[in-house]
């Protein structure tokens, strides 16, 4: 967000929308980058998720075959053990499903804290580039680049100061 400090009063106009909507609207600030992010990282978790899988069930497959070829386990023991493979199965998909809604919520959390300062920077660049030197920025708490904010406000002030400077000299010439 940028706020300006210049003389000029700045007039507002309210957010039709409601301040709800707004909110949902600015959850997802830059729709692809947030979008690519959650699922490159979906894809990566159910594909290592998924290798595991398997080899789980082959290596515990391979152990029942081996007790119920030797003998150790009789037919009732075996659907007991089917059974209850069954229920683990549910219980890690429920578990995959869970994860998966955490990790996206995370990365779209994240993703905002880095893509948020990026906007901001932008509309100070722009004020910046218009001569508005009294433009700021202002990151919302646990935003990143909190120290890049801090330079772009710096920068900002330096020019400010150096542009009043260059004014009054032009008007003590003109005097």
């Amino acid at each position: 967000m940028v706020t300006t400090t210049s003389a000029q009063p700045q007039v507002s106009t309210p957010v039709k929308s409601g301040r709800s909507q707004r909110k949902w609207r600015n959850l997802v600030i830059k729709p692809r980058a947030q979008v690519e992010l959650v699922l490159n990282i979906i894809i990566l978790t159910v594909f290592f998720g998924a290798t595991i899988s398997v080899v789980v069930h082959n290596q515990l497959g391979r152990i029942f075959e081996v007790l119920y070829g030797a003998g150790f386990l009789d037919e009732r023991v075996t659907n007991l053990l089917d059974q209850d493979w069954q229920v683990v199965m549910v219980w890690l998909a429920v578990l995959i499903i869970l994860y998966l809604l955490t990790l996206s919520f995370i990365c779209l959390i994240h993703s905002h804290r880095m893509i948020g300062p990026n906007i901001a920077f932008q509309r100070q660049l722009r004020a910046m580039i218009s001569k508005n030197y009294g433009a700021r920025v202002k990151l919302r708490y646990g935003d990143y680049y909190q120290e890049v904010a801090d330079l772009f406000n710096e920068l900002s002030k330096n020019l400010e100061e150096e542009s009043q400077q260059s004014l009054s000299d032009k008007e003590d010439e003109l005097i």
